[in-house]
Protein backbone atom coordinates (compact mmCIF):
# COMPACT_ATOMS: atom_id res chain seq x y z
CA UNK A 1 0.00 0.00 0.00
CA UNK A 2 1.19 3.42 -0.89
CA UNK A 3 1.45 6.05 2.03
CA UNK A 4 -1.49 8.35 2.49
CA UNK A 5 0.55 11.85 3.51
CA UNK A 6 -1.83 14.88 4.17
CA UNK A 7 -0.48 17.62 2.50
CA UNK A 8 0.20 20.81 5.06
CA UNK A 9 -3.27 22.55 5.59
CA UNK A 10 -5.07 18.85 5.17
CA UNK A 11 -7.67 16.95 7.38
CA UNK A 12 -5.78 13.99 9.07
CA UNK A 13 -8.06 10.79 8.81
CA UNK A 14 -7.65 8.59 12.27
CA UNK A 15 -8.62 5.01 11.77
CA UNK A 16 -9.27 3.34 15.00
CA UNK A 17 -9.69 -0.81 14.11
CA UNK A 18 -11.63 -2.35 16.77
CA UNK A 19 -13.73 -5.56 17.62
CA UNK A 20 -15.54 -4.20 19.95
CA UNK A 21 -17.50 -0.54 19.52
CA UNK A 22 -20.60 -2.04 20.62
CA UNK A 23 -21.38 -3.12 24.63
CA UNK A 24 -17.37 -3.78 25.29
CA UNK A 25 -14.86 -2.66 27.34
CA UNK A 26 -13.20 -0.58 24.56
CA UNK A 27 -15.79 1.31 23.78
CA UNK A 28 -15.96 2.55 27.75
CA UNK A 29 -12.25 3.41 27.11
CA UNK A 30 -11.87 5.16 24.12
CA UNK A 31 -14.71 6.37 22.98
CA UNK A 32 -14.36 9.54 24.74
CA UNK A 33 -11.27 10.09 22.82
CA UNK A 34 -12.95 10.05 19.39
CA UNK A 35 -14.95 13.04 20.71
CA UNK A 36 -11.60 14.88 21.35
CA UNK A 37 -10.15 15.22 18.04
CA UNK A 38 -10.63 18.80 16.76
CA UNK A 39 -13.01 17.91 13.70
CA UNK A 40 -11.69 20.95 11.68
CA UNK A 41 -8.26 18.98 11.64
CA UNK A 42 -9.11 15.58 12.08
CA UNK A 43 -11.44 12.86 11.08
CA UNK A 44 -11.96 10.27 12.57
CA UNK A 45 -13.10 6.62 11.09
CA UNK A 46 -13.56 4.00 13.06
CA UNK A 47 -13.24 0.55 11.67
CA UNK A 48 -15.94 -2.77 13.14
CA UNK A 49 -14.11 -5.87 12.96
CA UNK A 50 -17.56 -6.83 13.77
CA UNK A 51 -21.16 -5.81 12.86
CA UNK A 52 -23.32 -3.24 15.24
CA UNK A 53 -24.82 -5.03 18.19
CA UNK A 54 -27.20 -2.70 18.31
CA UNK A 55 -26.52 -1.01 21.84
CA UNK A 56 -26.75 2.31 22.61
CA UNK A 57 -22.66 1.96 23.54
CA UNK A 58 -23.07 1.33 19.13
CA UNK A 59 -24.48 4.49 18.46
CA UNK A 60 -22.75 6.55 20.96
CA UNK A 61 -19.53 5.82 18.47
CA UNK A 62 -21.73 6.10 15.46
CA UNK A 63 -22.07 9.89 17.15
CA UNK A 64 -18.50 10.18 18.00
CA UNK A 65 -17.06 9.62 14.66
CA UNK A 66 -16.89 10.98 11.52
CA UNK A 67 -17.56 7.42 9.75
CA UNK A 68 -17.72 4.11 10.83
CA UNK A 69 -16.64 1.31 8.21
CA UNK A 70 -18.16 -2.38 8.97
CA UNK A 71 -15.40 -4.90 7.88
CA UNK A 72 -16.93 -7.55 9.68
CA UNK A 73 -17.76 -9.87 6.44
CA UNK A 74 -14.46 -8.94 4.91
CA UNK A 75 -11.52 -10.90 4.64
CA UNK A 76 -8.32 -9.33 5.69
CA UNK A 77 -7.12 -8.61 2.36
CA UNK A 78 -10.41 -6.74 1.41
CA UNK A 79 -10.32 -5.00 5.00
CA UNK A 80 -6.55 -3.69 4.89
CA UNK A 81 -7.86 -2.47 1.36
CA UNK A 82 -10.80 -0.57 2.77
CA UNK A 83 -8.74 1.07 5.29
CA UNK A 84 -6.46 2.03 2.24
CA UNK A 85 -9.65 3.45 -0.12
CA UNK A 86 -10.43 5.64 2.68
CA UNK A 87 -7.02 7.35 2.49
CA UNK A 88 -6.30 6.68 6.56
CA UNK A 89 -3.12 8.56 7.35
CA UNK A 90 -3.10 7.18 11.08
CA UNK A 91 -4.04 3.92 12.08
CA UNK A 92 -4.74 2.90 15.33
CA UNK A 93 -4.99 -0.85 16.47
CA UNK A 94 -7.30 -1.29 19.85
CA UNK A 95 -7.52 -4.66 20.14
CA UNK A 96 -3.93 -5.59 20.29
CA UNK A 97 -3.76 -9.57 20.93
CA UNK A 98 -7.42 -9.91 22.14
CA UNK A 99 -9.98 -12.26 21.25
CA UNK A 100 -11.78 -11.38 18.00
CA UNK A 101 -8.61 -8.93 17.10
CA UNK A 102 -7.11 -9.06 13.42
CA UNK A 103 -3.47 -8.02 14.10
CA UNK A 104 -3.01 -9.18 10.19
CA UNK A 105 -4.64 -6.22 8.97
CA UNK A 106 -1.57 -3.96 10.18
Amino acid sequence: YTRNLPKSGDVVRIGYVSSGFGNHVNTFKFQRIFTCHDREKFNVICFALRASDGSSEWESVQESANQIVDLSTKSIMDAADAINQCGVHILVDLDGYTQGASPEIF
